[in-house]
């Protein structure tokens, strides 16, 4: 990407860039590719060749997910959701619109958002909220034991293996977990440095990687791909959408902690 050469591509000019990628369970040709400040795209072929942005998808996309071949987005404009990735809508009821972390159970009728009122989100009083949406219906807020005010953004949301299981990576570098689907929370038993990025769960052992927030250069995007056994793709030039109307903030190196 032409931002690669120089810094962090959230930093002045404000290119877009590639901040999400995932693939169809059910379709695997079917990707859907989020650009921060830029689009959301989706290839049909494997990512041979690409579709504009889509109907109802933020342009700001911050994060994708996907269950039982649906999508799920969450972006500058709150979260949005697609059958099959060609058309996306919003559920209502968010009072939050700065969305940034998204995550859905195993067969996509269920899924949670966090979200903030804007670029505080990335400071130390975020007043942010996570939300569950069910079978279509509007937004639900969730508290039930989590930290009121949420004045540590939770970057990260991860759901599973279990049934009714959701963790959540705060700022701060707490961690907190639910196990009846959001309606109630407690803290799990260590700290981490900061939690700015990602949480995945790599396997049946319960071991996760933290990836602490943007990638400032491509080979550390490839990195992180390769971890996720996501492809590469090249999005075409003329989706590379620099716009300098979103807000933005400065971003930090991209490190890895591994959890035993």
């Amino acid at each position: 990407m032409s931002s690669a050469s120089s810094g962090s591509p959230a930093e002045r000019p404000f290119t877009a860039y590639v901040q999400s990628i995932v693939v169809s369970e059910r379709h695997p040709k079917i990707v859907i590719a989020g650009i921060e400040a830029g689009a959301v795209v989706r290839s049909i072929d494997g990512g041979e060749t690409w579709q504009g942005h889509r109907a109802g998808a933020m342009r700001d996309c911050h994060s994708l997910a996907t269950a039982a071949g649906r999508f799920f987005e969450a972006g500058y404009g709150g979260g949005a959701m697609s059958e099959d990735g060609a058309v996306w809508r919003r559920p209502a009821g968010l009072d939050r619109r700065y969305g940034w972390a998204v995550a859905a159970v195993a067969d996509g009728e269920t899924w949670f958002l966090s979200s903030s009122h804007g670029v505080e989100a990335h400071s130390d009083h975020a007043d942010a909220a996570i939300w569950r949406c069910r079978g279509g219906g509007p937004w639900e807020r969730l508290a039930g034991g989590l930290p009121q005010p949420m004045n540590s953004m939770p970057y990260s949301l991860i759901t599973g293996p279990e049934p009714g299981r959701l963790d959540v990576g705060f700022a701060d570098g707490t961690v907190w977990e639910s196990r009846d689907g959001g309606d109630t929370w407690a803290p799990l038993p260590f700290r981490l440095p900061r939690v700015e990025r990602a949480l995945a769960r790599l396997d049946g052992r319960g071991r996760s990687e933290i990836c602490l927030r943007r990638v400032r250069r491509l080979k550390a995007a490839r990195r992180i791909w390769r971890l996720h056994r996501l492809p590469v793709v090249a999005i075409p030039t003329e989706l590379r959408v620099p716009v300098a109307e979103y807000d933005q903030v400065p971003v930090k190196k991209c490190q890895k902690v591994p959890i035993v």
